[in-house]
């Protein structure tokens, strides 16, 4: 297994305007987060879901995962065991809500995808397994 560390700091991007939604959303650049706050590293291997973009409640607490969807998500991960067998990490692929929750265009997650890279690099880095579940569009 990698290194120890008691949590991973994902970096927060607060100044990106790499594309035009970083005016229209609260939380530009919201971060990835593991599924339980202040979860420690603990397995060796990680699974990382990765959803389109922001929702409302989303973009609200500046938070992936928060809203009905992630309650959802949440739920069904820790029914299924999956818990029991990785560590769990939530991102979007668009890191901005679109306005009025449209869609993200191809050039929104073409801009966010470094920092979605940087990401999977942390926890590349620190696990022996990373495995990584789309959602989405």
């Amino acid at each position: 297994m990698g290194t120890y560390m008691d949590e991973i700091k994902f970096n927060h991007y607060l100044d990106c305007k790499k594309c035009p939604l970083w005016e229209t959303t609260t939380y530009p650049g919201v971060p990835t987060r593991s599924l339980y706050d202040n979860q420690t590293i603990s397995k060796d291997k990680v699974i990382l879901f990765v959803g389109q973009s922001l929702g409302f409640l989303e973009n609200k607490q500046g938070k992936s995962f928060v809203g009905y969807t992630g309650q959802l998500l949440t739920k069904m991960i820790e029914a299924s065991g999956l818990i029991d067998y990785a560590d769990v990490y939530l991102s979007n692929a668009c890191k901005c809500r679109p306005p009025q929750g449209g869609n993200e265009t191809q050039s929104n997650i073409r801009a966010c995808r470094p920092y979605l890279q940087d990401d999977i690099d942390k926890l590349r880095a620190i696990y022996d397994e990373v495995i990584i579940f789309c959602l989405g569009a």
